[in-house]
């Protein structure tokens, strides 16, 4: 009867420290197979000389510098996703573009709504989720 009474305990514990290893384990393999975006690449206000935005494919708006800022800000917080950008264009069928343009290079982000989130493809980089406020900024500048 002694046996028995030491028995259920060990048993208990033998098995908590296997869930518990599954749990790590498994935590770790979808950290490592699907990792989270860095943090989205955007450029100093300094550095920008040119924004343009394009929607519907070919309308294309050029945005002035007094708002440059406004952008900047809005993309920088838009937070990283473990959604991969791996083509130049996004899978979304209706996005608009925002160019930025600095002497170094080229910034291309295609901003998009799927299943009533706003996401950021940054493209090779990652899939970034927004709020609102950038979808309003490029169809204020559409409206004008």
């Amino acid at each position: 009867m002694k046996k028995e009474k030491w028995l259920v305990p060990v048993i208990a514990v033998g098995i908590a420290a296997v869930v518990v290893i599954f749990a790590v384990g498994g935590y770790m393999i979808y950290q490592y197979v699907f990792p989270m975006a860095a943090p989205i690449d955007c450029p100093n206000i300094e550095s920008v000389t040119t924004m343009s935005l394009i929607q519907n494919g070919n309308i294309s708006v050029t945005v002035e510098a007094e708002n440059f800022g406004e952008f900047l800000q809005t993309i920088s917080n838009a937070q990283p996703t473990r959604i991969w950008s791996v083509s130049d264009y996004p899978v979304a069928k209706n996005y608009s573009i925002i160019t930025i343009g600095t002497s170094e290079r080229e910034y291309r982000y295609f901003v998009y709504v799927e299943n009533s989130q706003v996401y950021i493809d940054s493209p090779y980089e990652g899939v970034y989720q927004a709020n609102q406020q950038i979808l309003d900024l490029v169809s204020e500048h559409f409206e004008n």
